[in-house]
C-alpha cells in the first residue's frame, strides 16, 4: 500500500488486485449493455461517422459541428453562435441515443438569434433541418418548456423541424 498525494485514502498496488473492478457487480451489469457506438455500428454507421459520435470529452460535439457548418456552408463564428448573411443561427445538433432517439435542447426565447439549425448525426451522413425562432415558439406541441422554468429553455425529441434538407446542395441554395 502506498498513500497517494492530496488523499486521505490507501490504494494497493499489488498486482493481483488489478482489474478487481472488472468483477463487480455493477461492473458486470453494465459490461453487456448496448452502447451508443454499438447501436450506430449495427445500423451501418461509416467510421466518420463514428468518430463523431465518439467524440472525446476532451473535445467540445458542438465545437466540432460548428467547425463543419463553417467548413461546409461559410458560416462565421460569433460566440457561442454561428452567422451568415446578416442572420445570427443557434445551433443545436445531436445524435442518436439508445433510448429516447434524439432532442433538441436549450431553445430560449430571450436569446438573440434568427434561426435554429439543427444537425443530426445520423449513420451515414449528417442531416439538416432549419428553423426561424419564431417557429420554434410558436409550436408548443413540438417544443416544450424544459425544466421548472424558462432558465433551461425548450426542448422537443424525435421531430426535424422546420425545413428539412436532403442534401448539402439544397440547404446551400437555401441559405444564399
Amino acid at each position: 500500500m502506498r498513500d497517494f498525494p492530496y488523499s486521505h485514502t490507501r490504494v494497493s498496488t499489488r498486482s493481483n488486485e488489478k482489474m478487481a473492478f472488472a468483477q463487480t457487480n455493477a461492473f458486470l451489469t453494465m459490461k453487456n449493455k448496448t452502447t451508443q457506438l454499438d447501436m450506430y455500428r449495427r445500423r451501418g454507421a461509416t467510421e466518420d461517422i463514428l468518430k463523431l459520435v465518439a467524440i472525446p470529452s476532451t473535445v467540445s460535439f458542438s465545437d466540432v459541428i460548428k467547425g463543419i457548418l463553417c467548413d461546409l456552408f461559410g458560416f462565421e463564428k460569433k460566440g457561442y453562435d454561428l452567422t451568415l448573411n446578416g442572420k445570427v443561427f443557434k445551433v443545436r445538433a445531436a445524435c442518436y441515443t439508445k433510448a429516447r432517439g434524439y432532442m433538441w435542447q436549450h431553445l430560449k426565447q430571450n436569446q438573440l438569434y434568427d434561426y435554429v439549425i439543427y444537425v443530426l448525426v445520423d449513420f451515414t451522413d449528417l442531416r439538416f433541418s432549419v428553423s426561424t425562432k419564431q417557429q420554434v415558439f410558436s409550436q408548443p406541441e413540438i417544443f416544450k418548456q424544459q425544466g421548472s422554468g424558462e432558465g433551461e429553455g425548450f426542448w422537443c425529441h424525435n421531430v426535424m423541424p422546420g425545413q428539412v434538407f436532403h442534401s448539402r446542395a439544397a440547404l446551400q441554395c437555401a441559405l444564399v
